[in-house]
């Protein structure tokens, strides 16, 4: 009896001694309920082995072992807490050690919000000390307007015990704001009983730099036709705006001299002083390791000017001057040459630069290279920023607008009490013999001239366009039949009078002029350009000029014009389902891998297969696209979802025409037809051109977002087409895009196609799209193409388009001795 009575004694004290222990270590109810009971129990027990007389010979030895039973529940419980705090010791250990580069802290806060303990490295975020924040709230180190200011409790928020990722601004020691994301988690052990969180703080001030960085190109990027237009107000806007976006005290823009003997500042920007200036020289042979360094670096990244060996020439003279001890310089790239360095100069001692900060500087190199190579060439890029809307010869609506706009009024005049529209195809005779015989410089002056005379002629609310070659249309409003005709002579009139003279020629100009008039509410633009182009024929073969308006009891096979032929061949391709798609491969040229195509459309007819040039001008003229479109969409869609069966990774890429992002209901039917197919939205990437995007901006936007949205992916066309453009891409909520191939044919024969790409590349990059290049047709191109980084190619070399899409796995290379 006496050993067992021991035993228990030795037993409860243990525990109390253990509880006392672990009451030091975190104060807990459970605990203190703990130690009360084995304190009450050890007291009980020493009280009854002092009263007996003889406690190592007798007893009632039986009635120890409840007791003691309990005791050791007690000593069992008590060592748990122990382990669970040893575990909470070793779990601090770690992120004690976890460096500050790995920006990450680590916390633990009571379920009033009060910190409890933290890691040692939320110094080198916040600036405090862990003894310093103890028993602070984490609301106390939120900064106003903070996207999290109280973590939420298990009953707010059901999935914190599986745990959470939130934003929030915290606020340092120096009151500097402080972007981090936390992941929380409600932690529940037996010991706490899920009282208690466990955040995982994560610094976002690199990655929300890198994306304001991002948007000040893009802005600059916007703004790129300012720039352009005027370069002295553009370097200094750019100096503003880029200075200002790393966070340095000066910002220059350098010129090479033609024999690179000095460079010449063209813009200093002094950011405390808020001063311009601009004119000093550098001698380059003063200098020869730091031009070097430009010429074999992307950017010359310097966190410390007075130990980098490319800088000891100018140590002592101009960084010395201008007391800057950190630099970024980036090369600015024309035609292939560096022609100059945009200089990012930091004079507040060593700085650490970042990825992110070194990619802004590139691509501020790259935006000034390219703002000054359009800048010569700025007549060429207004004409190709108004090739969406406009013809570029005459100025007149271009084709595809006319018809957008002709569409519109058809379905306004629905709405009136008296719908009237009359249409006028208006067609210069003889037109051929003018370009035959004098040239087609002295043909586009008559066109100019010609359109000129329409403007004066034209009502005012008309529709005026140039529908291609010598052809003109005019669609007036409130016109019947008998005004429309009297306005046809009045023109035809006007141009009889009109005088053209070439050298000491004078020429005399007569046109035939076809005249439709709106028939009925079922009428569209495309059954009215159908009956003008005809009553136009029919002009012509009675004569010329003159006027002819259109019947409908007319032989239509002896008016026919190789429009409407073709016209008719489209509608029977449709109704016989004789278009096909073949399939080009698009090639990863880095690391990228995968199973992707172009699905690209054709017309067959007498077992041959027509291109889409020879038909799509034909079916967007006669509003044939829509069906077209849809065609493509089914058939396409319809494909891929059998070969994915097989394959998986298979993805297609798909051509939109103009009319589609006007078209809702299109936008619908590809909803229903990739869930009626059960395909995966994001291996269905859909292609839209530069000029269409541009000339459709809303729409545009709106429908990629409506396909965005369901998962599907989006590609520009063309990019690079127009300088103008390039502005747009930051709007476009595109995925991809696919370099203009005009730039691309040439790219391993042209220095200024391979700088202009280059820089295409680069934005894109900084704007997070991938890049496509097409028209990869010989090994020394896919070389540059791989070396820029663009990450897919296209091209007969990569592979001709065919009628089954062939796998595509493997990264391409070029041909030995090519590259």
């Amino acid at each position: 009896m006496g050993t067992l009575l021991l035993l228990s004694i030795t037993v409860r004290l243990t525990g109390l001694g253990l509880t006392l222990w672990l009451l030091l270590r975190d104060r807990r109810l459970p605990l203190l309920f703990l130690a009360a009971l084995t304190s009450l129990m050890a007291a009980r027990q020493a009280i009854a082995f002092a009263q007996m007389d003889a406690p190592w010979l007798g007893g009632p030895w039986v009635a120890e072992l409840p007791g003691l039973a309990v005791s050791f529940l007690i000593l069992g419980v008590v060592l748990a807490s122990m382990r669970l705090l040893r575990e909470e010791g070793r779990q601090f250990s770690f992120w004690d050690n976890v460096s500050r580069e790995a920006g990450f802290a680590f916390a633990t806060v009571a379920p009033d919000q009060t910190l409890r303990r933290v890691s040692t490295n939320i110094h080198e975020l916040l600036g405090y000390s862990p003894e310093a924040l103890a028993g602070r709230t984490f609301h106390s180190l939120t900064a106003p307007g903070s996207p999290l200011r109280e973590l939420p409790t298990p009953q707010e928020a059901p999935d914190l015990v599986r745990g959470l990722r939130r934003d929030a601004v915290l606020l340092s020691r120096d009151g500097q704001r402080i972007p981090v994301r936390i992941f929380l988690r409600h932690l529940g052990t037996p010991l706490y009983e899920r009282r208690h969180y466990n955040l995982v703080i994560a610094d976002r001030r690199e990655e929300v730099q890198a994306r304001q960085l991002q948007e000040t190109i893009a802005d600059l990027a916007r703004e790129a036709e300012d720039i352009i237009s005027n370069e002295g107000w553009g370097l200094v806007h750019i100096a503003e705006r880029a200075a200002a976006a790393l966070d340095v005290e000066r910002f220059n823009v350098w010129w090479f001299s033609p024999d690179y003997q000095f460079l010449r500042c063209a813009e200093n920007f002094e950011r405390t002083a808020g001063h311009h200036t601009a004119g000093e020289v550098l001698d380059t042979a003063q200098a020869p390791a730091y031009v070097e360094a430009l010429r074999s670096n992307r950017v010359l990244e310097v966190a410390d000017t007075t130990s980098d060996p490319n800088l000891h020439e100018l140590a002592s003279t101009y960084l010395a001057r201008h007391g800057v001890r950190a630099l970024l310089d980036a090369p600015i790239l024309l035609e292939g040459e560096v022609a100059g360095v945009v200089c990012f100069e930091h004079t507040g001692g060593r700085r650490a630069w970042s990825e992110a900060e070194v990619a802004f500087a590139g691509s501020i190199a790259d935006l000034v290279a390219l703002a000054r190579t359009a800048g010569r060439h700025r007549k060429r890029a207004e004409q190709l920023a108004q090739q969406a809307y406009l013809d570029p010869l005459t100025g007149l609506l271009n084709w595809q607008h006319l018809q957008q706009r002709l569409q519109e009024e058809v379905e306004r005049q629905e709405t009136t009490r008296d719908p009237r529209l009359a249409l006028l195809y208006i067609d210069i005779d003889q037109f051929r013999y003018v370009n035959d015989t004098l040239g087609h410089e002295t043909g586009d002056h008559l066109l100019a001239e010609v359109a000129k005379e329409l403007i004066a002629a034209q009502p005012t609310e008309a529709l005026l366009g140039r529908v291609g070659g010598d052809e003109f249309v005019l669609a007036v409003p409130g016109l019947g039949e008998e005004a429309a005709c009297g306005l046809g002579e009045s023109i035809r009139d006007r141009l009889a009078r009109f005088g053209f003279r070439v050298g000491k020629r004078d020429m005399t100009l007569s046109v035939s002029i076809g005249v439709a008039p709106l028939r009925d509410s079922s009428d569209t633009a495309g059954d009215l350009l159908a009956r003008a182009d005809l009553a136009c024929n029919q002009a012509k073969e009675e004569g010329r000029d003159r006027i002819s308006l259109y019947q409908p009891g007319e032989a239509a096979g002896q008016l026919m014009s190789k429009r409407l032929e073709m016209f008719h061949r489209l509608r029977s391709a449709l109704n016989q389902d004789r278009f096909r798609l073949v399939y080009q491969p698009i090639r990863g040229l880095g690391g990228e891998t995968g199973d992707f195509h172009e699905a690209l459309l054709r017309m067959e007819e007498d077992g041959e297969l027509l291109l889409p040039a020879e038909f799509l001008p034909t079916a967007e003229r006669f509003s044939l696209m829509g069906e077209i479109d849809r065609w493509v969409v089914r058939h396409a869609l319809a494909r891929l979802a059998r070969e994915r069966r097989e394959r998986p990774g298979l993805t297609f890429s798909i051509n939109l025409s103009a009319g589609a992002f006007n078209d809702q209901q299109l936008c619908d039917e590809i909803r229903q037809e990739i869930e009626r197919r059960k395909l995966d939205p994001s291996a269905v990437v859909f292609e839209i051109t530069e000029t269409v995007a541009i000339a459709n901006m809303a729409a545009a936007k709106n429908m990629i977002w409506t396909l965005k949205e369901m998962g599907c992916r989006f590609s520009l066309d063309d990019f690079g087409s127009g300088f103008a453009s390039f502005a747009y891409l930051r709007e476009l909520p595109v995925d991809l895009v696919k370099i203009d191939g005009h730039f691309i044919r040439e790219l391993s024969g042209s220095t200024l196609d391979r700088a202009i790409v280059r820089a295409l590349v680069d934005i894109a990059h900084t704007l997070g799209k991938e890049v496509v290049a097409e028209f990869v047709e010989n090994g020394q191109t896919l070389a540059l193409l791989q070396e820029m980084g663009v990450h897919y190619g296209q091209g007969a070399y990569l592979g001709p388009p065919q009628a089954d899409p062939a796998p595509v796995l493997r990264r391409p290379r070029p041909a030995a001795g090519e590259a």
